[in-house]
C-alpha cells in the first residue's frame, strides 16, 4: 500500500499535505510543521500526538519551502504502526515518546 486508506485528524493550525509522487494524490503527512498541536490517526494503524512550543524554521527558494533541521522543539508521541513517507510510501515505525527535534 502506497498511501493511507483513512485519515482522522484534529490539527490546530494549517494542515500540511504532500503530493505522493507515484499515486499523484494529496496525502496528509505526520509532519505537521505548521501546527502547534494535534493528533492524527491513519489506517493502516498509526497514531501521532504532538505539542510544540517552537515550530520548525523554514525558508523559501524558487517557491519551494525548505526546513532547518534541529529548530523544532516540543513533545511528540507515536504508537508502533505505519506512517506515510513521500519517497517510501507507508513505512513501519516503532513507537516513540519524547521531545521532537526534526
Amino acid at each position: 500500500m502506497r498511501i493511507p486508506l483513512f485519515v482522522l485528524a484534529f490539527i490546530v493550525g494549517p494542515v500540511r499535505t504532500e503530493i505522493d509522487p507515484v499515486e499523484q494524490k494529496e496525502v496528509v503527512t505526520h509532519l505537521q510543521k505548521y501546527s502547534r498541536c494535534g493528533c492524527l490517526l491513519t489506517w493502516p494503524f498509526g497514531f501521532h500526538v504532538w505539542f510544540l512550543w517552537k515550530r520548525q524554521d523554514s525558508y523559501v527558494v524558487n517557491g519551494e519551502e525548505h526546513w532547518f533541521p534541529g529548530t523544532e522543539q516540543g513533545i511528540y508521541m507515536r504508537t508502533p504502526g505505519y506512517r506515510y513517507d513521500k519517497d517510501l510510501g507507508m513505512k513501519w515505525t516503532w513507537g516513540y515518546v519524547g521531545t521532537h527535534w526534526d
